[in-house]
């Protein structure tokens, strides 16, 4: 399990959710789109701290 991975995950987002979180984010990059990669990943963890972000919900 990757240190991303696990960080969602104790912020409560479902194991599943996560990895699919997770993929897009590294998929993301290797495509060259960074601005949808890993670079979004403090944005995504603030979203869900505040409760915005819980679309699994």
């Amino acid at each position: 399990m990757t240190l991303v991975k696990r960080v969602f995950i104790r912020l409560g987002v479902p194991d599943e959710h996560a990895e699919i979180t997770v993929r897009v984010l590294i998929e993301a990059g290797r495509f060259g789109i960074g601005s949808h990669g890993l670079v979004r990943l403090r944005r995504y963890l603030d979203g869900i701290r505040r409760g915005i972000d819980d679309t699994w919900r």
